[in-house]
């Protein structure tokens, strides 16, 4: 079995950097159809390493710009480079320290659970079976489940656009039951799961017909109070 690369945030957020400076150079933002793609930064992915480390730690071992996993939410791969999708900048980390007077002992509240899809699954072509490297992402939900006790969990299954419609229906269909399943292997109690699907609908990456765009072979698993 081939062992996995572990990487550093920093040394994740310098190979982030040069992926990006190996394609067009990097520019403030670029008005690409109807939304604003901002550049993203090795900084930037250094501050949410907890949601970057997957992406990079699968394609930094792989040929470059395939997009074999899709970033994380709210971003999107445009051939080699990864963009930030939105209408306004992220505002700049401030490195300001501040100094204030020690807070009284509370008692400490529980961690609020998520509430937007922070987890994906992604899933060969024509595939409905859970790749074994993504099992850790299931892995890492099921430990967030324990922790932060939601009162729903979304499975949402989707397929690219190769096939008619009603056989990628179905498809994704079998994707979110797998994952469903998956997960109730690991413990999470199936009367929290609510399991949907959504064909060749609500694409990651828009695309024309009877394209094999991998982002869109996924799951995605959302909390919700």
């Amino acid at each position: 079995m081939k062992k996995k690369l572990i990487l550093s945030p920093t040394c994740l957020a310098l190979c982030m950097g040069i992926m990006a400076l190996s394609s067009t150079p990097a520019t403030a933002q670029q008005e690409m159809g109807s939304l604003v793609y901002y550049d993203v930064t090795p900084a930037e992915i250094q501050a949410h390493y907890n949601e970057w480390s997957h992406f990079l730690e699968y394609n930094l071992d792989r040929e470059q710009c395939q997009n074999y996993v899709a970033p994380p939410e709210g971003y999107v791969m445009k051939g080699c480079q990864v963009y930030r999708v939105g209408t306004a900048p992220i505002a700049a980390a401030t490195t300001e320290t501040i100094v204030t007077e020690a807070p009284k002992a509370v008692a400490a509240a529980p961690a609020p659970a998520p509430t937007t899809s922070t987890y994906t699954v992604q899933f060969g072509f024509d595939k409905s079976s859970v790749p074994v490297n993504e099992e850790k992402v299931l892995d890492n939900v099921a430990q967030d489940i324990q922790k932060y006790e939601p009162a729903a969990v979304t499975v949402s299954g989707y397929a690219s656009t190769p096939g008619t419609s009603a056989y990628n229906q179905a498809l994704s269909e079998r994707r979110a039951a797998a994952v469903t399943q998956e997960l109730t292997n690991r413990g999470v109690k199936a009367s929290i799961i609510d399991q949907k699907a959504y064909g060749e609908t609500h694409l990651a990456v828009p695309t024309a017909d009877n394209v094999r765009m991998p982002p869109n072979r996924r799951v995605t698993i959302e909390f919700n109070h």
